[in-house]
């Protein structure tokens, strides 16, 4: 992430989930540290996505969330729907994707 920055990419993008979504939100607010132009946008597929989650994930999530510099939601309700276009949303907007 660190070369993308160089590059002078300041924009990313994390859908929000657990796992690999969560960890890649912290990297990039870690980064944000010592390159305050990054900007962490958090895309997710509805505002209900973490209901069913355990607690302590949810604290994990709205900390994230509350840090974010942008949240932009791609649908109303949740589904695999939802996901698939929050996926699009972000893929559309995107130069490069760091996967794992």
């Amino acid at each position: 992430m660190r070369k993308l920055v160089s590059l002078g990419v300041t924009r990313f993008f994390t859908g929000g989930n657990l796992g690999f979504d969560t960890l890649a939100a912290q990297v990039v607010l870690r980064v944000r540290e010592d390159h305050p132009e990054v900007r962490l946008a958090l895309v997710l597929p509805s505002r209900d996505q973490a209901d069913k989650w355990p607690q302590r994930a949810v604290e994990t999530y709205e900390d994230i969330k509350s840090s974010s510099d942008e949240v932009i939601y791609t649908s109303e309700t949740g589904g695999y729907g939802a996901i698939l276009r929050r996926n699009r949303y972000m893929m559309d907007e995107s130069d490069y994707c760091l996967c794992f």
